[in-house]
């Protein structure tokens, strides 16, 4: 059957979608370049989507002018330091004036406002995106017409009878399953794992949804068919989490994507490592500190993101929320992409310490890595009098549970010189069916 699958797949898109084979075919061919051949490209192409936005858009032209950079001083890569940075809030205000192209190429996106303000900005839909969810399925041997089952907050749009006509014919013989992530049950988890038991193939969905159903799975002593592969995305994905959906779904295929409404498929982690293979072909990554540029690796900064292929919505170092650091070396895995760590936190998701200070996103993700085994969820929460509440679900099935979480309750404590209450609880509830590890009444 998966022959048949995959003929037909390659077929309705070599004779529909012919543009998006010969991009993903191009794709392939440039996983072989050098490093050198491959900084190239990245480089260039850089410089023509620069070009183009201050060409076109009213936005970067004034934006540009008034920080008095040209596109003509991109003379060679130590000259992106002088590109300016792109904030959230100027995207915000200025959505209508970084446009392009005519909007019926575009298809609009919006954040899911986790500072209160959604942003709205566009794909550009003359470059066919999941050409590079094909070539990351390939690097892990997966074929993308496997079934599917996708769990997130699904358009409502798509719930249409005809919707779902259009795509059973598009997708045929591939099966594919969806779960709404906003107000997850038991009962749908029960479904849902019903419906993948008949189908099985790939899991493709939030993070901390993937996990909260994980800890159903192992407390239920549910029987789940092992998947192809499972695809985490949208939050960060701690050892705590990539554990308890290992022994959930009785795999270590755990595929950790970097991706946001803003630009899709970033990064993504191999089979053999946790760090994150770049894009660098169709994206551009750049760690900074304020508006000076981290060269060195392994020193974590802001992401700002470039996308080298949305001309109908330019994209360029745009400070999008996230902390990371570039990682050098070969990966044992073979590809020669550059690679970063995974993102563990939003700038955002910060405590704040009396004086101005505040104890970063990054470390707070990660404070069980040392005992995944102690819990099974946890968040911190922050009041304005600045006081901590540590949510934990403990793990009673692990004997020093309450030691070990106790040893992180005092470690958290020393470490930001905030007082820490720790709370015991038997449920963390998502946020739209996305796990917020930290949650602080100050905004920043």
């Amino acid at each position: 059957m998966g022959a048949i699958k995959d003929f037909a797949f390659w077929s309705k898109n070599t004779l529909l979608r012919h543009k998006a084979t010969e991009e993903y075919k191009r794709s392939l061919r440039q996983l072989k370049l050098g490093k050198e051949e491959l900084a190239e490209l990245n480089f260039a192409k850089r410089k023509a989507i620069v070009e183009h936005a201050y060409n076109h858009s009213l936005f970067y032209h004034g934006y540009y002018d008034a920080e008095g950079f040209h596109p003509s001083q991109l003379r060679q890569p130590a000259d992106w330091e002088k590109v300016p940075v792109v904030e959230k809030e100027m995207i915000r205000k200025n959505s209508d004036r970084i446009l392009t192209a005519d909007i019926s190429l575009m298809r609009a996106n919006t954040t899911s406002g986790s500072t209160g303000e959604p942003l709205v900005c566009y794909h550009d839909s003359r470059f066919n995106q999941e050409i590079l969810e094909w070539r990351m399925l390939k690097l892990w041997n997966v074929s993308p017409a496997c079934n599917m089952a996708k769990i997130w907050r699904i358009p409502d749009s798509w719930l249409s009878p005809a919707n779902k006509l259009k795509n059973k014919i598009i997708w045929f013989p591939t099966k594919r399953i969806q779960m709404e992530a906003t107000g997850i049950t038991p009962h749908d988890i029960i479904d849902f794992i019903r419906r993948f038991n008949r189908t099985g193939g790939i899991i493709n969905g939030y993070a901390g949804s993937i996990a909260e159903m994980s800890r159903h799975i192992v407390s239920g002593n549910m029987r789940v068919t092992t998947p192809k592969l499972i695809i985490a995305f949208a939050s960060p994905l701690s050892a705590t989490d990539r554990q308890i959906i290992g022994r959930a779904f009785g795999t270590d295929a755990i595929l950790d994507l970097y991706c946001c409404n803003e630009v899709s498929f970033i990064a993504f982690s191999c089979h053999s490592s946790a760090d994150l293979h770049i894009n660098w072909d169709y994206r551009h990554i750049d760690i900074a500190d304020g508006n000076k540029l981290i060269t060195e690796e392994g020193r974590i900064g802001d992401v700002l993101l470039t996308d080298l292929t949305n001309f109908g919505f330019p994209i360029i170092k745009y400070r999008v929320g996230d902390k990371s650091c570039l990682v050098g070396g070969d990966c044992s895995c073979g590809c020669r992409l550059p690679r970063m760590s995974p993102v563990k936190g939003r700038i955002t998701d910060n405590l704040i310490t009396p004086g101005g200070g505040f104890v970063s996103g990054e470390w707070l993700t990660t404070i069980f890595d040392d005992c995944p085994n102690a819990i099974t969820s946890f968040q911190i929460r922050q009041k304005k009098d600045f006081s901590v509440e540590l949510l934990v679900v403990p793990n009673n099935n692990h004997t020093d549970s309450d030691k070990e979480i106790n040893a992180v309750a005092d470690n958290l404590r020393n470490k930001t010189s905030l007082p820490v209450k720790l709370v015991e609880t038997t449920d963390i509830p998502s946020d739209r069916g996305k796990h917020r590890y930290i949650i602080s009444e100050f905004r920043n």
